[in-house]
């Protein structure tokens, strides 16, 4: 999509996240990857040359890109804005300086997390007393029924630094952004590996999702990101070298996906439930692909707040799904599991359905797709 562009760029093509790659002064996207593309219902080549104001309104992002520009370093922001379809979004987004005048821009949607946080404080459970007590029900409804930051701002008589900080609290991050806050990265260098990886791999390092690449079939462990370090609080010789159960907390769970990945030759897009190392239960989206012949990339990204949301806001009778598929499938029996927690085994055994059909259900209950 362009002659300057880096030949690494095209590994973040099927990226799990919005990835865009930008110039500043002049203002002007250079690339962008297929989520964004998808989620936002334009070609690719659409986004190419416009200003990121075509497609955000929030009036921060660029003054967070020269600002990533001049200290040359990473910075993570929370915002809030209306992308080109007119829906109101909240991202968690990343900000890295490649060169003087050119920027990586990785950002995930976290409003679904958002708004399942005020649905939970308007239902009355769920939340430490610490972790309610900035909010009254009033500013539950308002994140519930998508006010800006500005509208949240204006109502509560607070700056965005403050409800930033709330919101970061409410919906679980441990240190939040504000919009021209820094984050000093808790890991500073990728691990090392114990064999020779792809020089592109690297690029992955930064990325706010989960990436790992693995050996296969011994499904040793050759390299993570920084993402995998931070969320399960280990250090690269904690993880690089070792079997995958040093950071699954159950490898078996994702054995079949592995294999069939590997047995077809051809990545695979899908929605996947496992453990992390602590034990906790999560719903993903998992991207996987094959490396050559004996090596297997996978990204994955939490969505399990987008499920818990989906299913909370079925039985409220918010929003309900629309087609009939949709309707015969998602029952209020599955949403109430969903909720609860249940494993996709104990759907499955409650339902009297396979466990691909209980995360065929899931998928449609978001909208993605599933193979």
């Amino acid at each position: 999509m362009g002659d300057a562009l880096p030949d690494w760029i095209e590994h973040y093509r099927e990226v799990p996240s919005w990835v865009l790659f930008v110039e500043i002064d002049p203002d002007r996207m250079l690339w962008v990857n297929d989520r964004l593309a998808g989620d936002l219902d334009k070609p690719r080549e659409w986004f190419v040359g416009r200003t990121s104001q075509e497609i955000w309104t929030d009036s921060h992002e660029r003054h967070t890109g020269r600002q990533a520009l001049a200290a040359r370093r990473t910075i993570d922001v929370i915002g809030d804005g209306s992308d080109l379809q007119g829906r109101w979004r909240w991202l968690d987004a990343r900000f890295t300086p490649v060169d003087d005048r050119h920027l990586l821009i990785v950002c995930q949607d976290i409003t679904s997390r958002i708004k399942l946080s005020g649905l939970r404080l308007v239902l009355g459970y769920g939340f430490s007393d610490d972790a309610a007590g900035g909010f009254g029900e009033g500013f539950a409804r308002k994140l519930i029924e998508g006010a800006s930051l500005e509208e949240i701002c204006a109502e509560e008589g607070a700056e965005p630094v403050e409800i930033l900080g709330r919101l970061g609290r409410l919906i679980g991050d441990p240190q939040p952004a504000s919009q021209a806050l820094e984050i000093p990265p808790a890991v500073s260098e990728p691990p090392p590996a114990p064999a020779p990886i792809p020089d592109w791999v690297a690029q992955y390092w930064e990325l706010p999702s989960l990436a790992i690449l693995l050996d296969y079939p011994a499904l040793t462990v050759l390299w993570v990101n920084r993402a995998i370090l931070e969320r399960n609080r280990l250090r690269g010789e904690d993880v690089v070298g070792r079997d995958a159960d040093s950071v699954w907390h159950n490898v078996a769970e994702w054995r079949e996906l592995i294999d069939r990945t590997m047995n077809t030759g051809q990545a695979i897009d899908t929605v996947h439930q496992g453990h992390n190392l602590t034990g906790k239960q999560q719903w993903l989206s998992v991207h996987t692909t094959p490396v050559g012949g004996d090596r297997l990339l996978i990204l994955s990204e939490d969505i399990t707040a987008d499920v818990r949301l989906q299913a909370l806001r079925l039985l409220l009778g918010i929003d309900p799904q629309e087609s009939a598929n949709n309707e015969a499938s998602i029952s209020e029996a599955f949403a109430r599991l969903l909720l609860e927690g249940a494993s996709v085994a104990n759907i499955a055994a409650g339902l009297g359905i396979t466990a691909q059909e209980v995360r065929g259900r899931a998928a449609t209950l978001l909208g993605r797709s599933h193979d």
